[in-house]
C-alpha cells in the first residue's frame, strides 16, 4: 500500500509576534506591481558632475545629520541625542524650474562644500538616500513602481558670497526620514568591516574586498512589503530577493503607507541586526554561492542545512559588522503603547537566557549530539561568531578567523567550486584548512564546542558508482549503516523530523537519461542494545533547488512487517535532466493510517525509528558507495 503525505513548502520571509488590525488599501490606492527591481522607472540618474563656476560664486558649506531611534535593553526608544553624520550621500541642487545646478556628496562627517552663481536666485539642495562611490553602493528608495529616492532638503538664495552653518537632520518622528538614511548607513558600515577585514585578504584566491555591487533598497513608513506576496499579510517581513540585489526592509504592517502604525507595529528601518542580516544574504549571493531553498526557521530545532547555514551566516554578519553578540528584532517603539522586542537573542553567553529549562526557546537552538551544529541555524551562527571574537573562553581559543570564512566562501575551490553543490557549513569546515595557507588556524575546539561535523558525510556526502561492502548481515554486503531514534518533537512529517538521527543524505551527479534509485534495507535481528524493530524507511529524490518538504520524487511503501525479510523502496523516471540530485534515505515515524496492524505498529498508532539498519543504494542497477569530488 503507499503511503501518502502532504508536504508543504513554507517561504518565512520574516517572524513576528506584533498584532495589528488588517485594513484594506484606500480605493484610490493603484495596485502594487510585483517586487522585482527592474520593473517600474528606471532611478533618475546619479548627480555627479560638478560644475565650475565663472564669475561671482557663492560657497554653500553645511552638514547633513540623522537622528535614529535606539535600542536599549531590547526596547526600540526615542532619538538619540547626538546627530549621527549622513556620510558619502549624494547631493543634488536644483535651481527654480528644477534644473541640476550642482552635484556632490557629503563626506564621512556629513560635511559638504558646493559651489553656485552668486546671482540672487534660490537653489535646492537635497541630500538623497543614495551613494554611489568607493566607500559604497546603495539606493534607498520607496517602492519598485515609483523608485522615489528620500532627500533631505533645504534652499538658500546665493546673495552673498558664503553661505555657512547649514544644519540638515532627518528626523525619527513625523515622515521618519531618518529611517531611509539609517538603512542606507548600515550598507556603508557593511563596506567598512569588510574592507577592514579582507581588503587585504592574505590566503590566495580569497577575493579581496573593495566596495560590493549597488544594492537597491525599498522602504516605506508604515509599509509592509509582504503586502506583494498576500493581499493581507498577517505580520511585518523584511527579505533580500536572491538573485536580484534587491532588498525590502519593513516599515510597519500597513498594506499601504496611509495604513501602518509604526510606533506601534513591527519595523525594521532601526533593526540594524535585521538591516544587515538582510545585506548578508545580499553579499552572499553576489560574492559566493547560496543553495539554500527558503523556508520556515525558528531558531530552535534541526532544519535543512543548507538553510541553517544561509540564515546562520546572516545572523552572525550582522553580530560582526556591530560587534555585538547577539540578534535583535524590536517592534513598536516607546512613542507607542505596544512596543518590546521579538527577539533578543545572545551569540555568546547563554546561562542566562533560559535554555536549560526552555531548550526549544527559539535563540538556544543548542544542539545535543555531535554533528547536530551543523543542523542548527544558531548553532552555525554561534561557531562564527566564536571563530571570529577576540574572546577566550571555556572550549574558544580561536578569534579574528574572518579572513579563512571569506576566503572559504569566495574561492573557486570552495563555495564557488562548479562541482559541488547542495552547500552548508560542512562544506566551510572541510574545504578551509586546504585555503588558508600553510598553517591554516585550528577551528577543532570551536568544532567541538558548537558540535559541528567537520566534513559533509553527514549532508550531501558525494556518491558514486563502486564497490564498497563496509557492514554484512546474512551473507549480504551493505554500504550504509542507520540507527535512529524515537524522537518526542517528531511528527511524522521531514519538517519535524530528526534529520541527524533518522535521515541519510547523498549528493548524486546525474548525466541524463533515464534513472531508477533503488534502496534495499535490511534490519539487524540480533541488535544488542534493544529489542529489534524493523524501521520503515523511505526514499526522496532531490533538485538542488527543492526544499526537503518538497521533493521532487518520492518512494513511501510500508513495511511487511517482518524482520527477517529485506525492504525495498524504487524510484524511476524515464528521462531526467543532468544535473546534481540529493538522494534522501528517511525514516517514517509518522502515524499507522494503512487500516490495520504492520509489523507491532497498529493502526493509528506512530511507527518506531527502529534498530539498527543496514543498506545500500543502487542507481540504474550499479551500488553508490562514497566518494570525493
Amino acid at each position: 500500500m503507499l503511503r501518502i503525505q502532504n508536504l508543504i513548502l513554507f517561504l518565512l520571509l520574516s517572524a513576528s509576534m506584533s498584532c495589528s488590525n488588517k485594513k484594506s488599501p484606500p480605493v484610490n490606492q493603484a495596485p502594487r506591481s510585483t517586487p522585482l527591481c527592474q520593473q517600474g522607472p528606471a532611478p533618475p540618474s546619479y548627480c555627479d558632475t560638478i560644475k565650475t563656476y565663472t564669475g561671482n560664486v557663492t560657497t554653500v558649506s553645511g552638514t547633513a545629520t540623522y537622528k535614529p531611534r535606539e535600542i536599549i535593553n531590547g526596547i526600540l526608544s526615542g532619538e538619540v541625542t547626538t546627530p549621527l553624520p549622513i556620510r558619502y550621500a549624494e547631493i543634488e541642487v536644483t535651481d527654480s524650474n528644477g534644473n541640476v545646478a550642482q552635484c556632490g556628496e557629503t563626506d564621512a562627517n556629513g560635511n559638504f562644500s558646493l559651489q553656485l552663481p552668486m546671482d540672487s536666485q534660490t537653489y535646492t539642495i537635497s541630500i538623497r538616500s543614495r551613494a554611489n562611490n568607493n566607500h559604497y553602493k546603495a539606493q534607498v528608495f520607496d517602492a519598485p513602481e515609483r523608485k522615489n529616492l528620500y532627500s533631505l532638503s533645504t534652499q538658500v538664495t546665493t546673495t552673498t558670497s558664503n553661505i555657512t552653518g547649514i544644519t540638515l537632520t532627518a528626523s525619527a518622528t513625523g515622515n521618519i526620514l531618518s529611517g531611509a538614511f539609517n538603512i542606507l548607513d548600515q550598507v556603508l558600515k557593511a563596506n567598512d568591516f569588510l574592507r577592514t577585514q579582507v581588503g587585504a585578504c592574505p590566503f590566495s584566491g580569497c577575493q579581496q574586498f573593495t566596495v560590493a555591487p549597488n544594492i537597491d533598497i525599498y522602504w516605506e513608513k508604515g509599509f509592509n512589503p509582504a503586502t506583494y506576496f498576500d493581499p493581507n499579510p498577517s505580520s511585518p517581513a523584511s527579505f533580500y530577493l536572491m538573485g536580484y540585489s534587491c532588498l525590502f526592509i519593513s516599515g510597519g504592517n500597513g498594506t499601504s503607507p496611509s495604513t501602518g502604525d509604526p510606533n506601534n507595529e513591527d519595523t525594521d528601518h532601526f533593526d540594524n541586526s535585521i538591516i544587515l542580516h538582510e545585506y548578508g544574504h545580499f553579499l552572499e549571493d553576489v560574492y559566493s554561492k547560496s543553495d539554500s531553498p527558503g523556508g520556515s526557521h525558528g531558531g530552535n530545532r534541526i532544519i535543512d542545512p543548507r538553510l541553517a547555514w544561509g540564515e546562520g551566516w546572516g545572523n552572525f554578519f550582522q553580530a560582526a559588522v556591530r560587534n555585538s553578540p547577539d540578534y535583535i528584532d524590536t517592534f513598536g517603539n516607546t512613542d507607542g503603547t505596544n512596543y518590546g522586542y521579538i527577539f533578543n537573542i545572545p551569540l555568546e553567553d547563554v546561562s542566562t537566557f533560559g535554555c536549560s529549562s526552555s531548550p526549544s526557546k527559539p535563540g538556544c537552538d543548542l544542539p545535543t549530539n555531535n554533528g547536530e551544529g551543523n543542523f542548527r541555524e544558531f548553532a552555525i551562527t554561534r561557531t562564527l561568531w566564536d571563530l571570529f571574537d577576540d574572546a577566550t573562553e571555556t572550549g574558544d581559543n580561536v578569534n579574528a578567523s574572518f579572513p579563512d570564512i571569506w576566503a572559504t566562501l569566495t574561492s573557486s575551490t570552495g563555495f564557488l567550486d562548479p562541482l559541488t553543490a547542495f552547500r552548508s557549513i560542512g562544506l566551510l569546515h572541510e574545504r578551509q584548512p586546504a585555503l588558508t595557507g600553510s598553517t591554516p588556524d585550528d577551528w577543532s575546539s570551536v568544532q567541538t564546542l558548537h558540535k559541528q561535523n567537520i566534513n559533509r558525510t553527514q549532508f550531501a556526502q558525494y556518491v558514486t558508482g563502486g564497490s564498497c561492502v563496509n557492514y554484512t548481515l546474512n551473507s549480504k554486503g551493505y554500504s550504509f549503516f542507520i540507527d535512529g531514534i524515537d524522537d518526542p518533537n517528531d511528527t511524522g512529517s521531514i519538517d519535524t523530523a530528526n534529520l541527524l538521527m533518522n535521515a541519510d543524505f547523498y549528493h548524486y551527479k546525474h548525466s541524463g537519461g533515464g534513472l531508477t534509485i533503488e534502496l534495499s534495507y535490511q534490519t539487524d535481528p540480533s541488535d544488542p542494545d534493544e529489542t529489534p524493530s524493523e524501521p520503515d524507511m523511505d526514499l526522496y529524490l532531490i533538485r538542488e533547488t527543492d526544499a526537503l518538504s518538497s521533493p521532487f520524487k518520492v518512494s513511501e511503501n510500508y513495511i511487511d512487517g517482518n524482520i527477517n525479510t529485506s525492504e525495498t523502496e524504487s524510484i524511476s523516471i524515464s528521462n531526467l535532466d543532468p544535473g546534481n540530485y540529493l538522494i534522501v534515505v528517511i525514516i517514517y515515524t509518522g502515524v499507522n493510517d494503512s487500516g490495520g496492524t504492520i509489523g507491532n505498529t497498529p493502526n493509528g498508532l506512530r511507527f518506531p525509528a527502529g534498530s539498527q539498519t543496514y543498506y545500500n543504494i543502487l542507481a540504474n542497477g550499479v551500488t553508490l558507495c562514497p566518494s570525493s569530488l
